[in-house]
């Protein structure tokens, strides 16, 4: 059974800044290939 009222505060924004680490990095390394794909001769 899920009670998201014992869910705190803080592992709300534990869980934001998490989810926002991961888009970072795949937004890295996203641009990363393309930099890749652009610097081919």
């Amino acid at each position: 059974d899920y009670h998201s009222d014992k869910i705190s505060d803080t592992d709300i924004k534990k869980a934001i800044r998490e989810q926002r680490d991961k888009d970072q990095n795949n937004e890295n390394n996203h641009n990363d290939q393309v930099v890749k794909v652009l610097d081919k001769p």
